[in-house]
């Protein structure tokens, strides 16, 4: 709007346009006021020119320029762009006159986006400086295409900085394809034969293409792949949808071989008990591990183990296996242990005695294959013998004769039988009693004198007395064999010839008591019988018991008492017929009377003694002194009688155990009480 004005009233102007190309709205005119819209579709600033005329009473005056400098104003159509989720937008608008009109330098600030559906989509956000052009990342949310749109105001950066109107920018994030895969051993596989089979688990996807990270390729949904070599692998999936939108996955897998088992053992072979180590070299990944130890233990560790092996009665061998298994298969490797033994003696076969001059044959059991065998025979001579064949556990049976001529006695010699190898050895000792080819019969006898029904004792003194075998004859028709010290019993008396036979497997000699050293005529000698009555039942204290002795047939020459009470007899010779005797406490006494006859023999007999209870009588009185007429109670105080007898000194009697109360007592001369 500009304004004409002049000094001369009723002054009319008129004016004519020079307007550049791009610039519209400038025309010819007359008016007191220059009012017109000038638009540029211009980049740059351009000027309208105005040449004014004045007017006034028919006369024109001098014309004059009028310059206006349009400034270009940014002028932008709605716009829009498809993106894939998490791609980026660039929008820089292009000058294209007259329906886009981008001056140099303009810039643009937006809102924050309107998201349709809302919350399908992040990343957008408000700008409120101005940028050269408008980008963002976006990403879907959603498995739909989901719409950002922007309001964005342009502003030219030329002088004026003109605003231009906003204009929406609409956004179309399509969703991006889930590629995703599986292998059964997640990220292990096996190298060639072996197929590994890849399972696409993908979603949203139309497209595939396979990179096996050796150079391979595939684009089948699902896919299979062979390995020649191990290591790891990079296999990359890359899926596109029907919007074009293309993503991938990555996964690492590692190509293994099956494992190869192997192990050491260290040493091999040995003396029990042998330690050894075991050390694992299983080639292979990701295995595991099943040992047997062949010891009747085992494992499932990796190793190194230390173990200790024994051998058996003999030598023995151990057989450890170990089998490794993983994804691509298993084996087994299996290696023997040895284990020497120590020589062990199990069994010597010899005779127990012998006699002097007889070969005798040993029989020896040996087990842990010794070397040699030394038989020390404890006669000075001492011999080697090897194994036959070599390295087995026989020996021949060996053979070896003792000499002795001792007189009266045996000779043991001690053999020792020594086993050995190079991982030890077992000694064992023996004895052997060589029979002397001289034996000495004799013995004694106890006791003395030798009564009838009594047991006798034989000693025997026969020379050698440990290796003989004897026969005992007892002169009463009964003998007996093999008993070094017999005892007998001569139930009558009389007189009886003894005889001792020693003997062993070689000479025999025969003595009899009789002899210049010992009687052969043993005398057995009666028993006394001693017998004696009594009257039984008697009271204790109050009676005394005779004890009669009754003659017998075999007299006797010394008599002894016992009256089982721990006392004496009375005062008599200990040979008189009648002895009494007087017990104080009632009870059972066992009375023994012991007789000696002339030959020293002696018998006894015992008898029980019933002795009875005597009470002692006993009473208290209550009220005892007192005035006439006086009453009296009476307590009986006796213990363990049976019947009672009162006389109460009233003129009163009772067989009560009490006495009935009160008993009444008079004194006749009442008048001096």
């Amino acid at each position: 709007n500009i304004s004409l004005t002049s000094n001369v009233t009723g002054t009319t102007f008129s004016w004519t346009v020079i307007a550049p190309l791009g610039i519209t709205g400038a025309t010819n005119a007359n008016d007191s006021t220059i009012a017109q819209t000038l638009t540029s579709i211009m980049t740059t600033t351009d000027t309208v020119v105005y040449t004014v005329t004045p007017t006034a009473n028919g006369c024109q005056g001098n014309p004059i320029i009028v310059k206006v400098a349009v400034y270009p104003t940014p002028t932008i159509p709605p716009l829009t762009a498809t993106i894939c989720s998490k791609g980026t937008f660039n929008i820089s608008p292009s000058n294209n006159p007259p329906t886009t009109v981008i001056p140099s330098g303009t810039t643009y600030t937006w809102t924050v986006p309107v998201i349709n559906p809302i919350g399908a989509i992040s990343g957008g956000s408000a700008q409120s400086i101005g940028q050269n052009f408008i980008s963002q990342t976006l990403i879907n949310l959603t498995n739909n295409p989901s719409i950002a749109t922007y309001t964005a105001t342009p502003t030219s950066g030329y002088d004026g900085s003109c605003q231009g109107n906003t204009f929406p920018i609409t956004i179309t994030v399509n969703p991006l394809p889930i590629p995703n895969f599986t292998t059964i051993y997640d990220t292990l596989g096996c190298v060639a034969p072996s197929i590994i089979n890849f399972t696409n688990t993908s979603s949203g996807t139309i497209t595939y293409n396979w990179h096996f990270g050796d150079d391979s390729i595939a684009s089948t949904y699902n896919a299979t792949h062979v390995y020649s070599n191990i290591g790891y692998y990079r296999v990359v999936l890359i899926d596109s949808n029907i919007y074009g939108c293309v993503d991938s996955i990555i996964h690492q897998i590692r190509i293994i071989n099956p494992p190869q088992s192997n192990f050491t053992l260290n040493p091999d072979n040995g003396c029990s008990p042998l330690t050894t180590t075991i050390n694992n070299t299983t080639f292979g990944m990701y295995s595991s591990y099943s040992w047997d130890f062949g010891n009747g233990t085992f494992s499932t560790l990796f190793g190194s183990f230390t173990k200790t092996y024994l051998s058996g009665i003999d030598d023995s061998t151990y057989i450890i296996s170990l089998n490794s298994t993983n994804i691509c298969g298993s084996s087994t490797h299996y290696d023997t242990l040895t284990v020497f033994s120590t020589p062990q003696i199990l069994d010597i076969v010899i005779p127990d005695t012998i006699c002097s001059t007889q070969t005798i044959t040993i029989t020896v059991t040996v087990i842990g294959h010794p070397n040699d065998l030394i038989v020390d025979f404890g006669d000075g001579i001492q011999t080697l013998y090897h194994p036959t064949p070599l390295g087995t556990n026989f020996f021949q049976p060996i053979l070896h004769q003792y000499f002795y001529n001792g007189f009266g006695s045996n000779y043991t010699y001690n053999l020792t039988f020594k086993a050995a190898n190079s991982c030890g050895n077992d000694i064992i000792t023996k004895e052997i009693t060589v029979l002397t080819n001289q034996i000495l019969a004799m013995f004694t006898r106890t006791p003395d004198p030798l009564c009838a029904n009594k047991t006798i004792q034989f000693t025997n003194h026969s020379q050698p007395l440990s290796t003989s075998w004897y026969h005992w004859s007892f002169g009463d028709n009964t003998s007996i064999n093999d008993t070094v010290n017999p005892s007998h019993n001569y139930y009558n008396p009389g007189t009886y010839a003894v005889a001792l036979t020693a003997y062993n497997i070689c000479p025999v000699d025969t003595s009899f008591s009789v002899s210049a050293t010992y009687h052969d005529t043993l005398t057995i000698y009666p028993n006394p019988t001693p017998n004696f009555t009594f009257d039984d039942y008697p009271c204790s204290r109050t009676e005394t018991v005779e004890f009669t002795r009754v003659l017998s047939a075999t007299t006797g020459t010394g008599f002894e008492w016992v009256f089982g009470d721990g006392s004496l007899p009375n005062p008599l010779p200990s040979n008189s017929i009648i002895v009494p005797h007087n017990y104080t406490t009632f009870s059972n006494y066992t009375v023994t009377l012991s007789m000696n006859n002339g030959f020293g023999c002696k018998s006894d007999t015992s008898k029980l003694v019933h002795v009875l209870f005597t009470p002692t009588p006993n009473f208290s009185a209550i009220d005892s002194i007192g005035c006439h007429p006086l009453n009296a109670t009476i307590t009986n105080l006796t213990d363990n009688a049976d019947s009672y007898n009162w006389i109460l000194g009233n003129g009163n009697t009772s067989s009560l155990l009490n006495p009935l109360a009160p008993q009444v007592y008079l004194n006749p001369n009442s008048l001096l009480c």
